[in-house]
């Protein structure tokens, strides 16, 4: 089994700052000792930001109006709520104590200080390397450094979501009988017997499930947010900005 794939929520537009790499730096009130891939997930609360007014508030304001909020005001574009936006590499962590010189952090962003809190006693996470992927996935948020959920790709309707919101059931044999493997014949089907299976969430396409992976194989290290089994799958143009983002996170 491979190790689960780090995430980290964020408020909005905190969240997409990262995406953008306007932001390089998560200040937070607590360290740790974790380095390597890290989801960046915007959270679907904006109670933070004083809910939607707020959020658009704080748009019109700089330099989130210079960085952001002219974008999305302009477009009409919604900054994505509960959903992965991106993955980057969480390379260090310094406690601003230790450092009392946020200006001289290296690799900071332009508007760096005004996107954090780099008071005294906090902590900086530095972040690398960011992959922004083509379609949020979405995933409910949780509290602190959480695993993913296996990331999956529906067959039919090519839509990523996460193995938490699938839906699994067994189906049982269309003529009402199963095999009995154990006295080798047949014999009428009990309530829960039968193949396993996997129903998407978007679609409502059901696919069978083959230990755990509904036709989607994601036992391909803890950078791949979903990776296909080429065998089964023909590379549609509907698929390939998924793909990109497969070969994008676990490369």
């Amino acid at each position: 089994m491979s190790e689960k794939l780090k995430a980290l929520s964020l408020t909005q537009p905190w969240a997409s700052l990262i995406a953008m790499e306007e932001k390089r730096y998560e200040t937070r009130s607590w360290g740790n000792y974790y380095r390597g891939p890290l989801a960046i997930h915007a959270a679907k609360n904006l109670a933070p930001v004083g809910g939607p007014s707020g959020l658009g508030d704080l748009l019109t304001t700089n330099p989130f109006f210079k960085v952001i909020g002219q974008h999305v005001l302009h477009s009409g574009e919604q900054l994505p709520l509960g959903a992965i936006v991106a993955v980057c590499d969480l390379v260090a962590i310094t406690c601003m104590t230790a450092h009392p010189y946020p200006g001289d952090l290296p690799g900071s962003a332009v508007h760096e200080l005004s996107f954090g809190d780099f008071s005294g006693g906090r902590y900086a996470w530095r972040l690398q390397n960011v992959r922004v992927l083509s379609k949020p996935v979405p995933a409910r948020g949780r509290q602190g450094l959480w695993d993913v959920e296996s990331p999956l790709l529906c067959l039919n309707c090519g839509t990523i979501t996460l193995s938490e919101s699938w839906g699994y059931f067994q189906r049982n044999d269309p003529d009402g009988e199963d095999y009995d493997e154990r006295h080798g014949d047949w014999r009428p089907s009990l309530p829960g017997e039968g193949d396993p299976m996997a129903r998407c969430p978007s679609c409502s396409w059901e696919h069978e499930d083959t230990d755990g992976n509904p036709g989607i194989m994601d036992e391909y290290g803890p950078l791949a947010l979903l990776a296909l089994d080429e065998e089964r799958v023909k590379l549609e143009p509907e698929y390939r900005d998924q793909w990109a983002d497969a070969v994008a996170v676990a490369t």
